[in-house]
């Protein structure tokens, strides 16, 4: 099917990835949130985990503390970025999702994470039915997506997003494939005016260049990613308003 994730991502995207998630503070920051919503690692125990589009393997070191990993990766150069960095010891498997056998048929996982993989995908509700599908008794999956339409810049065009989300939009997706949301809300929130004012001042210059997915310098990279962990104060406890991202926690409804 047309538009499965990273069907059509360059080569050269994901080795910027690889090259830039260790570092830079959004990526960092991202997966501090993420790893402070699921709360403490819980013993592994036959306990499993899937990523779905797992890219280069960046959260690799933040999963595995929550049980064996499998990662579901299509495209052959991010696989092979995986292995490079130290991901063979995980279950590395090469298909799309939805639409290949990539699992065994009651092959179930107790968290499943899918983090800015959505936005890539023609069929957003069927991807997560397909996930609902291997959802083991009690378990989580986690989402994120990027947020606003009106926030569509080059970058977007560039990995051949589909769409970005509304909170209403993300929660509809998630309600209609029965799955039910334990948890939504934006983040990346301290830092989004500077983000309008970026993707402003791109619109009015007629700029194809796609501000913010560069590492700044290290001291200002130190800065936003200071300024993003602020909203650990208020994730899960409470729904940010607004940001340049959206995260959800859902279970088997």
């Amino acid at each position: 099917m047309a538009g499965e994730y990273t069907d059509e991502v360059e080569e050269d995207a994901f080795r910027a990835l690889a090259a830039r998630e260790g570092v830079h503070w959004f990526h960092r920051g991202r997966r501090a949130l993420v790893e402070h919503v699921l709360g403490e690692p819980q013993p592994a125990g036959g306990r499993r985990v899937l990523e779905i589009g797992s890219g280069t393997g960046g959260n690799i070191d933040l999963l595995t503390g929550f049980g064996e990993l499998t990662l579901i990766e299509p495209n052959a150069t991010a696989r092979s970025l995986t292995t490079s960095r130290g991901g063979g010891a995980v279950d590395l498997r090469a298909g799309y999702w939805p639409g290949q056998e990539v699992l065994a048929a009651g092959e179930v996982f107790h968290l499943i994470a899918l983090f800015d993989v959505l936005e890539h995908l023609d069929d957003d509700v069927g991807a997560l039915r397909a996930v609902r599908a291997h959802l083991a008794p009690d378990a989580r999956v986690i989402i994120t997506v990027p947020a606003y339409s009106w926030m569509w810049s080059p970058h977007d065009e560039m990995l051949h997003h589909r769409r970005r989300y509304r909170k209403s939009s993300l929660i509809e997706a998630i309600s209609a494939a029965d799955l039910q949301v334990q948890y939504c809300s934006y983040f990346n929130t301290v830092l989004f005016p500077l983000a309008m004012a970026a993707r402003l001042l791109t619109r009015l210059t007629s700029s194809s260049a796609s501000p913010g997915h560069d590492a700044p310098s290290e001291r200002l990279n130190s800065l936003m990613l200071r300024a993003m962990l602020l909203e650990r104060h208020v994730i899960p406890r409470r729904s940010l308003p607004y940001g340049l991202s959206l995260m959800a926690i859902a279970t088997d409804g």
